[in-house]
């Protein structure tokens, strides 16, 4: 998987010394000037001895927005220095200042030689008359006669026919001035009278009352709110509903001819009608007053942006257990960007990256619409979607004090924070509190809502991703405040203040390819050893910014980067840049851990003190992928995990999905064992907050997909051992997953399971099989009643949801059917923890009756033994998951699934059929035995074709100190052994390596020496 999005930014426009932003501009060079004419000349003057700092007067011109006719001021576009990026006052931003009074200081030399300034004010100088100014007078009188600082400040007042431009430009040439700047004024601060808005501490955080000051708000601006309903009939809503101007109430007509019949709010694709009012749950409603409540309306709370109006989109909703669950949501998107939204919010997510989303989500981009979405509750570094999604903005929670919210998901998808603790808004009827990322995620809408009606002259263009951008580039960074998650709460809690008053750059990513470089094995995985070639196109979405570098780097012991840094000079608004032909070069070292994600960073730094990262990531030897036939899904690791692969969360992976509904495993997992202290699992254990990690990836095992396969649709061949594993039964476990399109075998996906003993010694009583917790029914939780049942002549394991008659199943299809079957009823066997002793139990156990029938949660454990396999013996094991509509469907499909099996590999099973290529030798080099020894080990390994070999054994410091093989071999099995002689004599007691190569195989292993 390849992923970038952008995420967080250290950036001096954060900073009170920075050259970006509202409390950092650069000091030296800058006037205030009127664009229409006047205030042109420099009203500041800086000394190498005392600069005048302009921060605190910049900020008082920014909450001064928009007093019409009044003398204005504003920074300019360009400054003194060609090399540093310059950052302006934003158009909208104008000044007032007074006409009637110039502020002056003084050096304290000049205040020391009084006279020399009061006579420069005399009548006989003229000086009065030439800058128009009627009066002198100190600014503090109480401070007069130099007992403060305050008393170097002079007050001018100027008369009718003062020129404040003039005044300053002459007095800031003046000797002994210091600084000469007009008196400003300040707009009160606007304070809606909404009742109960104190209760809004967000508010406050996000600092929308200064932005206020500035903007509330467009009645053009549409969100979308794709959820649950909308309770458009709200007081506090009701005023900033959408409605839709081509529609006629109630006519029972299409008027506009959007395919949708007197959708006047909205529409309701839960139920198919136009009301989109809740049923079920009011979580609509109360995501809809976090993102757009009436606001000063002297009632109830007030939202970022006030003058905004929402759109209902009510999807399908189902609740169990407290939880709600929502569906559709493609249709959602795709009719509030059809129907003029400028921002949907999506409060909602899952670890499924489903393509038709994926889609809508893109086709909303596309209309120039800005997609936000909540990052999710899992408490956990992961993926959501569609907050995912390319081009969505992903919103983290925050706490009143800046901190991740305890339920807050945290990752580099992430791209800001919001508040999301406490959020009081609007309920049913009435206000209420709520909690999560559900309600960050219309606090970020907000905000772009405000963005985007502050920026009508930014046009079609991207505008939705440039809307999302300034957002995020204007958050308050909280890594400070956040150690454990720094660069993954993305840019930091979002700020409106800044978002409708930062001018800055925007460089991420657009693009990133990365793929197999010259040496490769072709096989589309990123193995260890391997050299990959990263690709990538980077695009500006704001300001034009110039002097840009590019830096990459990682984090992580076994990763390499070569051609790292890219000097691309500069960008204007929406350029773009590609790297072609000078790919970063990214060394996978052989010793690197396969199946772990590694991210790869992008360090952005501009002129003027631009700083921005992004990020990317790639999988090493990717350890699960799905496979799918015409009604079922399935996802499959290279681990001897079925469903997902990070239990519990089981956000990573779709588990087992029948007729696109919902999933119903919540976790499978392959058993092997030849006693109860014997056992190599992937299944939950002791702890249940995790499974067991027995099963490792195999030596080219990492999972690869063919679509289509050689005996199926879509195949999928991996290879697990556990080798490595403490009292591991050195078997080497290689699977095959065939999916099919078609009836009658598109209700089951097959597996087939070789078994190979890759030790010296027999593998003697050994039971394999799968644990399958299943939660059937269409909410797929352990809440829904299931039962469990057997049906032996089918050698089928099933469990059941009685109220929607549906059925999932386990099945051995290979020859000599199950012989162990147990029915697990969680609650009261394995929810305090799953033995080794129990899993023991289970798997050799024989076919057990099931004890339970009462309403559940159930799993259970289907398999095969006793197997003996002598070294280097192999076997192979077949079963099928599968589902069905009442047991009268799942046998049949059951019955379908032998058939197929007996087609592709016979009555024989999988060993019987000689073209398999998973039955094909292959280059192995196998555990030393003895090991430790003394007077003497073996060590053997297999050949699949004719190669020259080189079998060297070294000490511990990389010295080869003798080569046991050194010729051409053909295929086969072979063993050599090793007394422990060298040409030098006898090796002392240590570790040692044994190395094989063999054509374009090499394996190492240790071994250890006692005398």
């Amino acid at each position: 998987m390849i992923h970038h999005r952008g995420l967080r930014i250290e950036q001096a426009g954060k900073n009170a010394s920075g050259p970006f932003g509202l409390a950092g501009f650069p000091e030296r060079g800058w006037t205030l000037s009127r664009p229409r004419g006047g205030f042109d000349q420099s009203f500041m003057k800086t000394t190498s001895q005392n600069k005048f700092r302009l921060i605190p007067l910049c900020v008082g011109f920014i909450l001064c927005l928009g007093f019409g006719t009044a003398e204005t001021a504003s920074a300019p576009a360009s400054g003194p220095s060609s090399s540093v990026h310059q950052i302006r006052i934003p158009v909208h931003q104008e000044v007032r200042v007074r006409r009637d009074v110039v502020a002056v200081q003084w050096t304290a030399s000049a205040m020391k030689t009084s006279e020399l300034w009061k006579g420069a004010f005399s009548s006989e100088s003229g000086f009065l008359k030439r800058i128009g100014a009627v009066a002198v007078e100190p600014y503090f009188p109480t401070h007069d006669r130099g007992r403060t600082p305050l008393s170097r400040i002079t007050r001018i007042r100027l008369g009718a026919d003062g020129d404040v431009n003039e005044a300053i430009s002459t007095l800031s040439r003046m000797p002994g001035v210091e600084w000469a700047v007009p008196v400003v004024w300040k707009r009160v601060t606007y304070e809606p009278n909404d009742a109960q808005i104190i209760k809004q501490w967000y508010l406050r955080t996000i600092q929308a009352k200064e932005a206020w000051d500035i903007f509330q708000g467009d009645t053009s601006i549409v969100i979308g709110i794709v959820d649950t309903g909308v309770e458009w009939t709200h007081p506090d809503l009701s005023d900033n509903i959408w409605r839709n101007p081509g529609e006629i109430p109630d006519n029972g007509i299409d008027d506009e001819g959007n395919g949708y019949v007197d959708d006047v709010r909205g529409w309701n694709f839960g139920e198919e009608n136009n009301d989109p009012l809740p049923l079920l749950s009011s979580h609509g409603t109360t995501v809809a007053g976090v993102a757009g409540a009436v606001t000063d309306n002297g009632i109830g709370i007030a939202a970022p942006a006030f003058n905004v109006r929402i759109m209902p989109v009510k999807l399908k909703v189902e609740l169990s257990g407290g939880v709600v669950y929502v569906s559709g949501y493609s249709e959602g998107v795709v009719y509030a960007a059809d129907n003029g939204a400028d921002v949907i919010n999506l409060s909602f997510g899952g670890g499924y990256p489903s393509p038709l989303e994926s889609a809508a989500v893109a086709y909303a981009r596309s209309r120039g619409v800005l997609v936000v979405a909540a990052a999710g509750n899992s408490r956990g570094e992961t993926t959501s979607y569609p907050s995912s999604f390319p081009g969505v903005l992903s919103v983290a929670g925050t706490n009143q004090v800046d901190v991740k919210a305890s339920f807050a998901n945290w990752d580099y998808t992430v791209d800001v924070s919001a508040p999301a603790e406490l959020m009081y808004t609007t309920g049913s009827g009435d206000y209420t509190y709520a909690w999560g990322t559900s309600y960050a995620s219309p606090i970020a809408a907000s905000v772009a809502a405000l963005v985007k009606g502050f920026h009508p002259e930014w046009g079609d263009e991207e505008i939705g991703m440039r809307i999302g951008e300034q957002v995020r580039i204007s958050a308050d960074p909280i890594d400070n405040l956040n150690p454990l998650f720094a660069g993954k709460l993305g840019s930091g809690r979002v700020n409106a203040f800044r978002a409708l008053t930062l001018v800055s750059p925007s460089v991420r990513f657009s693009d990133v390819q990365i793929a197999e470089g010259g040496g490769a094995n072709g096989n589309d995985s990123f193995d260890p050893g391997e050299e990959l070639l990263l690709t990538f196109k980077v695009k500006n979405y704001l300001e034009p910014v110039s002097g840009i570098g590019l830096d990459f780097y990682v984090d992580h012991p076994d990763i390499i980067l070569r051609n790292t840094s890219f000097s691309i000079g500069s960008l204007g608004t929406l350029e773009e840049w590609q790297n072609d032909g000078n790919p970063v070069r990214i060394q996978i070292s052989q010793d690197t851990e396969r199946g772990q994600t590694v991210d790869v960073h992008m360090n952005i730094l501009a002129d003027g003190g631009y700083e921005d990262v992004d990020h990317t990531d790639f999988s090493v030897s990717k350890n699960f992928a799905t496979i799918a036939g015409g009604n079922t899904r399935l996802t499959v690791s290279a681990r001897g995990i079925l469903g997902f692969v990070d239990y519990p969360m089981n956000l990573e992976g779709e588990g087992f999905v029948f007729e696109n509904e919902a999933n119903l495993l919540f976790e499978g997992a392959v058993l092997a064992a030849t006693s109860s202290t014997r056992v190599s699992d992937a299944a939950r254990g002791n702890d249940q907050s995790r499974q067991n990690t027995d099963w490792d990836t195999a030596e080219n095992g990492e999972v690869t997909v063919s679509r289509p396969g050689e005996l199926a649709d879509e195949e999928l061949v991996a290879a697990f051992s556990d080798q490595e594993s403490t009292d591991g039964l050195d078997l080497r476990v290689s699977l095959r997953a065939l999916a099919f399109e078609d009836a009658p075998d598109d209700d089951f996906i097959l597996l087939s399971y070789r078994l190979d003993n890759v030790s010296q010694d027999s593998i003697v009583g050994l039971y394999f099989g799968l644990f399958m917790d299943w939660d059937v029914g269409p909410e797929h939780i352990n809440t829904v009643p299931n039962v469990p049942g057997y049906e032996a002549d089918l050698n089928l394991a099933h469990i059941s949801d009685p109220a929607s008659n549906l059925y999932a199943g386990l099945q051995v299809v290979s020859g000599g059917g199950a012989t162990a079957y147990k029915s697990v009823f969680n609650p009261s066997e394995i929810y305090d923890d799953y033995t080794d002793s129990e899993k023991w139990l289970h798997l050799s156990g024989g076919i057990q009756p099931i004890s339970q029938t009462v309403p559940g949660d159930y799993s259970h454990v289907l398999g095969v033994g006793p197997l003996t396999l002598e070294p280097g013996d192999s076997t192979a094991v077949g079963f099928a998951l599968l589902a069905g509509s009442g047991l009268g469907g799942l046998r049949t499909n059951a019955i379908a699934a032998v058939e197929k099996w007996k087609a592709l590999f016979g009555a024989a099973g999988a060993a019987g059929r000689e073209d398999d290529a998973m039955l094909k030798p292959e280059y192995r080099l196998m555990v030393n035995y003895p090991n430790p020894f003394n007077s003497g080990t073996m060590i053997a390994y297999r050949l699949r074709t004719a190669s020259h070999v080189t079998l060297t054994v070294f000490d511990i410091t990389g010295r080869e100190i003798i080569r046991l093989v050194e010729g051409f071999q053909d295929a086969g099995d072979y063993e050599i052994g090793w007394d422990g002689n060298t040409a030098r004599g006898q090796a002392p007691t240590g570790v040692y390596y044994y190395r094989l190569d063999a054509g374009d195989f090499r394996k190492v292993r240790k071994m250890i020496l006692i005398r």
